[in-house]
């Protein structure tokens, strides 16, 4: 396990990902771009030329969404939140989860799934943190190439 490991720490330094991360890859993004993105947010010059915007408040904001955009994605990976599936929308996603939560499972499936550690959500995203979530998106593709500090 030891030589697992290193071999990971040198792959990362190596590659920037090993196979541990490549592993459970849309995981290690949303983790490493929401950090970065934090640790470029708190420095003292991020991008803030873009809108000539003197004391960074607009990009400021942007950054918050494209950050919150990442931890969202990450808390629905780890099964925290759900999301509407992509092109989905979000009233249509509210209407079929209260069918989906309707649905009353029969003891052999509750059963089936505690034994192999299955992980159900019930947290379905406001409204308001859908759109900023769509909104952190639409920014991420826009302003990608202003991520420096």
């Amino acid at each position: 396990m030891i030589f697992r490991r290193i071999k990971w720490l040198y792959q990362r330094m190596k590659y920037g990902a090993s196979d541990y991360d490549i592993f459970d890859f849309d995981h290690y993004l949303t983790t490493l771009i929401s950090y970065g993105l934090k640790k470029i947010l708190d420095s003292s010059g991020f991008g803030s030329h873009i809108h000539g915007d003197d004391d960074c408040s607009k990009m400021r904001k942007i950054y918050e969404d494209i950050i919150f955009t990442f931890e969202t994605e990450r808390k629905s990976i780890e099964m925290d939140v759900m999301l509407p599936e992509q092109g989905q929308k979000y009233d249509d996603f509210v209407t079929e989860y209260k069918r989906i939560d309707e649905y009353k499972p029969t003891k052999e499936e509750i059963a089936f799934w505690n034994k192999n550690d299955f992980k159900f959500c019930d947290i379905l995203i406001s409204k308001e943190d859908y759109k900023r979530y769509l909104r952190g998106w639409k920014y991420f593709k826009q302003y990608f190439e202003c991520f420096w500090t």
